[in-house]
């Protein structure tokens, strides 16, 4: 289990240090964004099982049940956000994630009933191995945000929250429906 868990660190580490376009690009697949975010969520509510994970969809219109999105980029910032809000929040507390699915963008938000981030750090987040000063009794590195950011950015998208102390944290985050032209 340790030297996993330094596996995975090392990984995460040498993944914010290189170049935004060294050896990670974006392969886009048209896919069904709804059931592959339900797999998703299923998947970490069967390894998180004392937290309550629930997630809904809208599609804007019906047309665009479909699509294009990278699964490795995406998995990897949904993955962080959710761990996050996880991590930092009670057992048996909510974490909600929502999809609105539109013509031209994927939204995402998340919602947690955890500890919130002070104000005065919520810019500071999303930079290398910075730990919110409330979060120094739950074990971390500092990188999921950063990574969550670079690729959401790599994707042509953005990634930004809001939180209040013991209240809990909202992110959202927006990505282009790259869907190909028929």
């Amino acid at each position: 289990t340790s030297i996993n868990q330094i596996t995975q660190m090392l990984d995460r580490l040498l993944l914010v240090d290189r170049p935004p376009t060294d050896q990670i690009s974006c392969n886009l697949q048209t896919a069904d964004l709804v059931q592959w975010c339900q797999t998703l969520m299923d998947e970490l509510q069967a390894a998180n099982h004392q937290h309550q994970l629930k997630f809904t969809a809208e599609i804007v219109q019906p047309a665009v049940a479909q699509a294009a999105f990278d699964t490795k980029l995406l998995r990897q910032v949904l993955c962080n956000v959710v761990s996050n809000a996880i991590k930092y929040s009670e057992p048996t507390t909510r974490v909600e994630l929502s999809l609105r699915l539109c013509e031209e963008s994927l939204c995402f938000s998340l919602k947690d009933e955890g500890i919130g981030i002070p104000e005065e750090e919520q810019a500071l987040v999303f930079q290398p191995f910075y730990r919110s000063k409330n979060a120094n009794h739950v074990a971390g590195t500092g990188l999921g945000l950063t990574i969550a950011r670079r690729f959401a950015t790599l994707q042509g998208g953005y990634i930004r929250l809001t939180s209040q102390i013991a209240q809990g944290t909202q992110v959202d985050i927006v990505l282009p429906n790259q869907r190909p032209s028929k």
